[in-house]
This record gives C-alpha cells, sequence and structure tokens, in this order.
C-alpha cells in the first residue's frame, strides 16, 4: 500500500474530533525499510505507538506539539535516527537508550519539563545542536565537555549551577 513513502505526516490534532490516540493509527510496519521522515506533529499523542520505533530506516522524527510524557526505551532502535523534534511536549526525562543513537546530528527538546541535562547525550560523536531552552533545568553536568556539539541552547532554563567544565572555555 505505502511501498514508494519515503515521508509520512500525519496530522490530525488541529481537527475538533477526539485526539488522536482514540483513532486506529495504521501499522507503520510495512514502511519498515522506506520510510526515512516520519511527522506525528500536532496529534494530541499521549504515547508514541510502539510501530515508530520499529522503522529501522528512519532518519527524522517530529513528535512536536503533543502530549508525551516520555519516550520508550525501544527507541534506542532507531539506529538511523539523525534528527529528533520533541518541542513542546511533557517530556521529564530521556530514555538512555537515547546514547545508542550514533548518527543523531539535530536533538531539539525545546520547551518540555526536563529537570536534568541529558548526558547520554555526551557520547554522541556527529550531534551537531542540542536545544533544551525553556525547560527546567537547574544544573549543567560534569561530563558535557565530552559533547560534541556546535550549538547547545539552554536558554530559559533554571540552570543555577554549572560545573568545573565551563572554567576550561
Amino acid at each position: 500500500m505505502f511501498g514508494f513513502v519515503r515521508t509520512l505526516a500525519v496530522g490530525l490534532g488541529e481537527n475538533a474530533s477526539p485526539p488522536v490516540e482514540d483513532y486506529y493509527l495504521p501499522d507503520l510496519s510495512a514502511l519498515n525499510k522506506v520510510l526515512r521522515t516520519l511527522d506525528l506533529s500536532t496529534n494530541r499523542l499521549r504515547e508514541l505507538p510502539s510501530s515508530v520505533c520499529d522503522l529501522s530506516s528512519l532518519k527524522h522524527l517530529n513528535l512536536n506539539a503533543n502530549r508525551l510524557e516520555t519516550l520508550p526505551d525501544e527507541i534506542g532502535r532507531l539506529t538511523k535516527l539523525e534528527s529528533i523534534s520533541v518541542v513542546s511536549n511533557l517530556l521529564i526525562s530521556l530514555p538512555v537508550s537515547m546514547s545508542q543513537l550514533k548518527h543523531l546530528k539535530s536533538v531539539i527538546l525545546s520547551d518540555n519539563k526536563i529537570t536534568e541535562f541529558p548526558i547520554m547525550l555526551c557520547g554522541l560523536a556527529q550531534l551537531d545542536v542540542v536545544d533544551l531552552s525553556g525547560n527546567q533545568i537547574t544544573c549543567v553536568p560534569d561530563g558535557i565537555e565530552n559533547l560534541q556539539a556546535v550549538e547547545v541552547n539552554l536558554n530559559m532554563n533554571q540552570v543555577s549551577v554549572m560545573y568545573n567544565w565551563l572554567q576550561e572555555f
């Protein structure tokens, strides 16, 4: 049915009808080998459909403007993922399995409820951009000096403690 689809955007959230979680989202496993970009933004999702973590060729994932409080541990199976955007959700933390996403170049997590800097991102050598603006982060821990990112945005947080790494600059 979707044999040649490379990009799929599902946007039902602006409808006056019930939230998307009340609908049946199609099983995306048929797109496993071909889908490169998936946009599930503005769908009022409370959890990521499990079939998304089986999309082994996925490179770009947009989950902006939903109601996600967590990402599943299985997200670490998206080993070809290059960018993930989870803006304006309710995330408190990230699963440790994100450290397995070795091809990640961009992680945009602004306007959530994240309280601790996700230290697992520091081991991702290809990471260029980390946006954690508009969260509730209070300290930037030691270990961040290993972060290879060119841009790290921590604006609009509650950072009051910056450890030794900052003195090196």
